[in-house]
């Protein structure tokens, strides 16, 4: 029998698509226009049930531009070696002009863009109390029904009828403790539909856990890091994914993150207010009105501000020395 995640590994690699999904985004509910060829490059947000649907927000056309930048494409870690269960075929070496190099390294990030394809993140299905039928009325599947059924008849591969062992809480915090996120999402994305009750509970753990831990690194430049980003958003926990951009001195980032809150929560009391370029005086306005990390940001924001004034001192001190001041 081969194992859960060599399976999940195979169906990642064979790019599977999944007829189900496709029902799921394009019902009436979801009538939105989605470019999402592969079930396998395929994640959403951890929302837990909420009367708002996120949907409408998550395929805001700046919802999208604004998470797929956050994500921050790094070829090197798109197409490194995964534990699939394969074994490894050793690197091939060519020999390239400049334009060749050129054209391999485009190709390179086109599909690069499709492996970090972002499926919907869509509201939590309605799940209906269980019914006994004691009068032989043929009654629609509830959602566990429906999906064995679909894996009996309609199977993809990766995916079993029953739900994986390793969903269980204990084995789950074991895979936590041991920092494989991204393990865990793939999997959830082969196991699940994006609306099940189930996928949402463990992709929420997995946001949480991971927001908790300050682990955003695991998970950026994967197809997994705008879904966590809005997640962040929609709950309005973005305090310490904010940190972090600020101790990385990625501040543009710490600009889209703050974007993104503004759009996701517009009855926020800041949401009115727009970036102008001054990047610090933005980010400092939501400390002022949203923040429950205040003191901590605006220590981070201080540290980034002396740490760029020694910077330029040195600097000035390096021209002066070798006499081009």
């Amino acid at each position: 029998m081969v194992s859960t995640g060599v399976q999940v590994a195979r169906a990642l690699r064979k790019q599977i698509f999944s007829s189900h999904l496709g029902t799921v985004l394009r019902n009436g509910r979801y009538n939105y226009p989605l470019f999402i060829k592969y079930r396998s490059f395929s994640s959403a947000s951890a929302e837990i049930a909420n009367e708002r649907d996120p949907a409408p927000l998550f395929f805001n056309e700046d919802v999208q531009k604004l998470l797929q930048t956050l994500t921050r494409v790094d070829l090197k870690k798109v197409y490194r070696q995964r534990k699939e269960g394969q074994r490894m075929e050793p690197p091939e070496y060519k020999f390239m002009t400049d334009d060749e190099l050129k054209s391999a390294l485009e190709e390179a990030k086109a599909k690069a863009v499709i492996k970090l394809q972002m499926p919907p993140v869509v509201k939590l299905e309605d799940i209906s109390p269980s019914i006994i039928d004691t009068d032989g009325i043929l009654r629609e599947a509830d959602p566990k029904e429906r999906h064995r059924l679909n894996q009996i008849y309609f199977p993809l591969e990766g995916r079993e009828i029953d739900t994986p062992k390793l969903f269980d809480q204990d084995y789950l915090k074991d895979l936590l403790s041991r920092e494989e996120y991204e393990f865990i999402l793939d999997l959830a994305c082969v196991q699940f539909e994006p609306n099940a009750a189930e996928y949402h509970e463990i992709t929420k753990s997995v946001y949480d856990y991971v927001n908790s831990m300050k682990h955003f690194e695991h998970l950026r430049s994967t197809r997994h890091f705008g879904p966590l980003a809005f997640h962040l958003a929609w709950s309005k926990n973005i305090d310490n994914l904010l940190l972090e951009n600020i101790e990385t001195s990625r501040l543009d980032d710490a600009v889209l993150l703050v974007q993104l809150y503004y759009i996701v929560n517009p009855t926020s009391s800041s949401a009115d207010v727009k970036f102008q370029g001054d990047v610090l005086k933005f980010i400092q306005c939501y400390l002022d009105t949203e923040s429950n990390m205040k003191q901590k940001l605006e220590l981070a924001i201080q540290s980034y501000i002396d740490l760029e004034h020694a910077k330029r001192e040195v600097d000035k001190g390096i021209k002066e020395a070798q006499g081009l001041d």
